[in-house]
Formats: C-alpha cells, structure tokens, sequence
C-alpha cells in the first residue's frame, strides 16, 4: 500500500478517535457532575474573579489537548522526573508549572513543584537570596494548590512541613536567617490595618487562630514559623473532618512537632540592632504541647513516647530557668526526674549537658555565649530572660569548677566583666548570637565591626 494511502487512513482514524473521544468526553464530564466528583474552584474561599479566571484556564488547556492531555501529562512529569534526578532545578520549576496547569486537581504536582522551589532551588544561591524561593513555594500551595485542592491533606501537610522543617530547622546555613526575614514579615501590630492585611495576604482565617489559640491556650505569634506550622496542620485536619490513616497521623505529628517547637522558641525577641531575632522558650505551650504527646501515643502506641516526655521535661526545666528562676526548675526537675534520670543526675548536670550539647564547646565557651546573649538580651529591653541566662551561666560554670573542668579563670565575675568589654564593640550586630530552638546554645559568635 502507498505510503500516501496509508497516511490518509491513520488521519482519518485518528479524526473519528477525536469525535468519538468528544463525544464520550461530554457524557464523563456530565456524569462526573453529578456524582460531584468535580469539585469547583468556585466553591473555595478564594471564590471571585481569580476563581473564575483559573477554571477557565483549565478549560482552555483541556479543550486544547482533547484526548492527548494525559498523554502529554505523562510525559512532561516523566520529563521532569529526569531533570530532578540531573540536578537541573530551575528546568524542574519551568515544566511543573506546565503540568500544574494541565493537572491542577492533582495535589502531587502542586508538592513536587512546592518541594523543588524551597529545597532544591536555594542552594544555587548565595544565603542573602534564598528566602524568596522558599516563599514562592508556600505561595505555590498557599495561593495556587489549595484553589484547586481546598481540602485534601497533602497540600496543608505540605505547608505545614515547609514551616516547620525548611524555616524553623537548620537543614542548610541559612536557617537562622530564614527565621528572622519570616519574623521580619510580622513584626507588625496583628491588629492595625497593616497586620490585618498581612494575615489575609497569608491566608490566615481570623476565627481558625482564635479556636486554635483557646485549645492550646496561648497566643499565636506569626514571627515564629512553628505558630504557621500548627495553622496549616490544624486547617488540614479540620478541612477533612473523617480523615483517617496516614494523612491523619502525619497531620497530627506535625501539630506535636509545632508545639514542641513553640515551647522551645516560641517567644521571638528583636535584636537591639538590624533586623535579626532570637528565640526563646515559651512555657505557655507546656501543657497543650504534654496534651498532644500523650494524646497521639494514645491512638499510635509506640516507643517514641518516653522520648518525647524526655525532651519536653528538659525543655520545660531549662525554660524555668530563664523565666521562673533555679527554685522552681529545680522543683520541676524533681517532678520529671523519672524521665530525666538517663539524661542526668542531678539539675547541674542537666545544664552542663544542655550547654555543652553535642559539639565540642567548652564550659569556657558556654559561659561566654550565655553571658553575651544575656548583656544583649538586656540592650533589648528583656531584662527577665537576660537574668535567666546569666543563671544559666551560673550553673554551666559551678558545675564544670566542681568537676575540675575549668581552670582558666578565676570566677563567673571575671567572665561577666569580659562580656561587658566585648558587648561595647557590637554596636552594628544584625542578630542575636543566641536562640533556644534546640534547647542548646548556638556555637555561632558575633562579630565586631
């Protein structure tokens, strides 16, 4: 058979394919609305013009593609697969925007996208130009996935990780700074004109913050990232009310892990220069952040739970430090003292531990740092916390004495007069050379001008 003739038949097959596929198209699209498996844009909170203007946008690309549209999904996902798996990131981002818009309804394009823009994206960047890529992939979930996917968990437990794990941990060198610039963003009045707007910009549903606040009973405060983190895993759990299985138990291990991240550095304080921040312990989310462990080690027993209630006591021991003072840390010490006996003996021995950490820091040093951060603490207008670290500091250098492990100096007033000297030379700091995320001091040191 000619060539010629045989193209003509493949033509005309694949037109009668396109009619056919038309017409069963028509009657999928009919019976898919009434059986509501379509769920509309238009049904969202961000019903209006952006509604409207996104669903059109998903009619036009399917009307255009017809019966390849699947086809042309499988490809530009396995395409993107392999630029990942090359390392060429910013090809990533430029093809999953495509297939976002050819599979708006499928969560798993919108997480891929979101997780290449805040993890594989910033590297290639100095840390001073990292921050954006990382909002653009909240904004990505935050604006764009949930329009499509207002309830389904994947999308929320998304942002929650994002806020929980990329900003409020180290994962590169960049994350005390991603905390301050997200700080930054909130460091407004939440109630003037300004903070209003700002909480809608983020999609922050007033009454939702105020049922979360009386649960937890404490105050959110969206310069901490942990306080967004628990937003968007509650607003998951909520939106999907007879969720069970694995989305329901990652949902709620988030909700622990924003609490205890709340706990250890929920109070953000400005530094007395720039635009850094530190962040301190909050004993407010003891009790919800104890409530969350015990009641998700209810429903999934397992061993992670003494842990757990180990790191909560220490955290809970060490902030009374800071804010109560050493009588009523020690009193709490006793009252954990069967979760905190394998970490240490006695109270001292717990400070010692929890300022040395698992680096190779000195006592020397750990006095140093704790005595800076209080004298800056103080130039910040914090005088309760400030004290609290000079006891710890007190601590940290009464227990290495007895232990015979400092030598160098003749008393914890030598030091505090030696922190004085150096505080005069940090006029210009951009941020506190102290925070308690961890619940261990930070080994970086502050630089003079």
């Amino acid at each position: 058979m000619p060539f010629r003739d045989r193209a003509w038949k493949i033509l005309l097959l694949a037109a009668l394919g396109l009619v056919v596929s038309a017409f069963l198209r028509r009657d999928l699209h009919t019976d898919r609305d009434t059986l509501e498996l379509a769920p509309s844009v238009l049904k969202t909170e961000a019903a209006g013009a952006r509604g409207v203007l996104a669903e059109r946008q998903v009619a036009i690309l399917s009307a255009g593609l017809g019966v390849l549209r699947p086809l042309a999904i499988d490809f530009l996902w396995l395409r993107a697969i392999h630029l990942q798996e090359r390392g060429e990131y910013f090809e990533v981002a430029s093809l999953s925007s495509l297939i976002t818009g050819l599979a708006p309804r499928l969560p798993e394009v919108w997480t891929f996208q979101a997780r290449n823009l805040a993890y594989n994206v910033p590297p290639g960047f100095p840390p001073s130009e990292r921050f954006p890529w990382i909002l653009k992939g909240v904004e990505l979930l935050r604006d764009d996935a949930l329009l499509y996917n207002p309830s389904h968990p994947s999308i929320h437990l998304d942002l929650a990780l994002l806020f929980i794990h990329k900003i409020g941990l180290d994962h590169d060198d960049a994350g005390p700074l991603y905390r301050a610039q997200l700080a930054a963003m909130f460091d407004v009045d939440p109630e003037s004109a300004v903070g209003l707007e700002r909480r809608r910009d983020w999609k922050l549903d007033r009454d939702l913050v105020g049922r979360i606040e009386e649960r937890v009973k404490a105050p959110l405060d969206f310069r901490v990232s942990a306080s967004h983190a628990l937003y968007w895993a509650w607003k998951g759990l909520e939106e999907s009310p007879g969720l069970a299985g694995w989305f329901r138990r990652r949902l709620e291990e988030a909700q622990v892990g924003a609490l205890f991240q709340l706990l250890g550095s929920g109070r953000p304080v400005k530094a007395p220069e720039g635009v850094g921040f530190a962040f301190l312990p909050e004993l407010g989310f003891e009790e919800a952040t104890q409530m969350a462990i015990q009641s998700s080690a209810a429903i999934y027993p397992g061993d992670e739970l003494s842990e757990a209630l180990s790191s909560l006591a220490r955290i809970s021991v060490i902030a009374r430090i800071i804010w109560v003072g050493e009588s009523e840390a020690r009193e709490q010490f006793a009252k954990d003292s069967g979760r905190l006996g394998a970490f240490a003996a006695t109270l001292d021995d717990l400070v010692l531990r929890w300022a040395l950490g698992e680096s190779a820091r000195t006592p020397e040093r750990a006095v140093e740092d704790l005595l800076d951060a209080a004298l800056l603490l103080d130039a910040a207008r914090e005088p309760v916390p400030a004290e609290g670290l000079k006891r710890l500091a007190h601590f940290v250098w009464r227990r290495s004495t007895s232990a015979g492990g400092a030598g160098a100096a003749p008393s914890l007033e030598v030091e505090l007069e030696k922190a004085t000297r150096r505080a005069q030379t940090l006029s210009v700091l951009e941020d506190l050379p102290f925070r308690l995320e961890q619940i261990a001091p930070s080994s970086r040191r502050p630089q003079a001008p």
